[in-house]
């Protein structure tokens, strides 16, 4: 199972095995969030537990992306999403087996109007946890299960503060990594694991998982490190060396029509937009102000 941060046995499958599973989206962070706290023995194995989770509208497959950028898509599409409400999502099956939980969560996923990233949420009741621990125990034990990982961020009690309280959805999309965040208060607590759906939540892992079975270090090749800078646009992705002479600005219109002519030139390459009009490329940048142009 592709998760080598969970353990060093975890770890050790992965570069000796043949086939990795990797974890699917919503497992990364519901599994992030589950795993350390059954396996530190804060959360009980037969803990009641539901997670809901909202995500960009690229994890629900080719037929919904070109739904949500099409200019004549309906307006529910506009709105969040929820969906999977007879609890038979495809990832409950992965989410219970690998926490060890007894009892199979109740899951409420949503998608919704932006291309990708993630948030994972888990509500706890601290009576009804070992020891009703503190916010900052909770915390603390999160930071030290996860000590050292390059692609796992415990963020400190109060993060959310430096954003008034919110957390955005599409705040890590382009980022190979994962951020978790410990809120609430000494009765309830909220767990929150953040991450693009594309980058740690799929494709990103998997290079993760190559990386370790070839011999090499987890980032290499792909991960943020000191003096770079992760960009993606739509499924490409690139290194931007902060000592070369590049320039990033928001994409436009004229610039997607360059990009658009230069792919048409690659033998095989196909847009899978169903709309490359004017019209549709302003509601698609519309709706995505952060795409950018290298």
């Amino acid at each position: 199972y592709g998760f080598p941060e969970l353990s060093g046995e975890f770890r050790d499958k992965i570069s000796k095995g043949k086939r990795i599973a990797v974890p699917g989206c919503y497992a990364t962070g519901f599994i992030s969030l589950v795993y350390p706290l059954i396996q530190s023995g804060i959360l009980p194995r037969d803990y009641p537990v539901a997670t809901f989770a909202m995500s960009g509208y690229s994890g629900a497959g080719r037929k919904a992306i070109a739904v949500y950028e099409s200019k004549d898509r309906a307006p529910e599409f506009d709105a969040p999403r929820e969906y999977a409400l007879s609890q038979q999502h495809k990832h409950l099956k992965e989410m219970t087996k690998i926490t060890g939980l007894q009892r199979t969560p109740l899951f409420s996923p949503m998608v919704c109007d932006y291309y990708s990233g993630m948030i994972v949420t888990l509500p706890l009741y601290t009576d009804l946890l070992n020891g009703k621990p503190s916010l900052q125990e909770v915390q603390e034990k999160l930071a030290a299960f996860y000590e050292g990982e390059p692609f796992i961020q415990v963020m400190p009690l109060g993060s959310e503060d430096e954003t008034n309280g919110f957390l955005a959805g599409n705040a890590r999309s382009g980022w190979g990594g994962l951020e978790i965040f410990v809120t609430g208060n000494e009765d309830r607590i909220l767990l929150s694991s953040r991450f693009d759906n594309l980058g740690k939540g799929a494709s990103g892992a998997a290079i993760q998982c190559m990386n370790l079975m070839l011999g090499f270090e987890d980032r290499d090749g792909w991960g943020r490190e000191e003096g770079t800078e992760f960009i993606r646009f739509r499924n490409c992705s690139v290194r931007k060396m902060m000592n070369n002479n590049f320039e990033i600005r928001t994409m436009t219109i004229e610039d997607y029509q360059g990009v658009h002519d230069l792919w048409m030139t690659i033998k095989g390459f196909a847009i899978r937009s169903i709309d490359d009009s004017k019209e549709g490329v302003a509601s698609f940048l519309k709706r995505n102000p952060t795409t950018s142009v290298v």
